[in-house]
């Protein structure tokens, strides 16, 4: 009889991110910024799963970039920031993580 290509919840792995941002040291000025009167942030971008792909593990692109920002702070030349975002993903035992991110 054929097999489904669905994997079952129970087989399927959990892979857990936390990427914190609490500092930039010695950040230089741009020359016509002046310390203490501008606001600073950090964005980037980093792969989110799909929120379909929570129910269907055989989706052909189960990521897409998704753009992140931390709050503003006061620019100095050290400015702390204390952010933190964890990202969770599930796949299948036969998908490798890292090809996805890769991609």
């Amino acid at each position: 009889s054929p097999t489904s290509s669905v994997s079952s919840p129970s087989s399927l792995i959990e892979h857990h991110f936390e990427i914190m941002i609490e500092s930039i040291n010695g950040l230089r000025a741009f020359e016509s910024m002046v310390w203490g009167e501008s606001d600073c942030f950090i964005q980037y971008s980093f792969p989110i799963e799909h929120e379909q792909q929570l129910t269907n593990v055989n989706a052909i692109k189960p990521f897409k970039l998704h753009t992140i920002r931390t709050a503003t702070t006061l620019c100095t030349s050290d400015p702390t920031f204390h952010d933190t975002n964890k990202f969770r993903y599930v796949l299948s035992p036969a998908d490798a993580l890292h090809k996805y991110f890769y991609a």
